[in-house]
This record gives C-alpha cells, structure tokens and sequence, in this order.
C-alpha cells in the first residue's frame, strides 16, 4: 500500500479478488494474468476491456 494506493496484479487466468472498502462494501473480482487493479479509497480501477475481432 502506497499513498493509500494499492494494486493488484494477477498472477493467474481468472484470478479472484475480494476488495472489502471502507464500510461494509464488498466487492468481488475476476480479471486476467498480467491484469492490474488499481484501488483507491471506494474506488477501483480497471483496464479497458479487450477487444476481440
């Protein structure tokens, strides 16, 4: 945790998170290898998504 920052970085396919943010909020995750979250405070922040063609 740095400056009230923390990231997640999946080390993983379909690697789970549970992010429990101030209060009583919850929330549940799923994201790729190599995949970075970035939470701050409330917050989080994902990549974009992939596109696909």
């Amino acid at each position: 945790m740095t400056n009230e920052h923390v990231v997640y970085t999946a080390t993983s396919y379909n690697a789970e998170v549970t992010l429990y943010l101030q209060g009583d909020y919850s929330q549940d995750l799923v994201f790729d290898y190599g995949s970075k979250i970035l939470v701050m405070g409330k917050t989080y922040h994902l990549p974009p998504h992939k596109e696909y063609q």
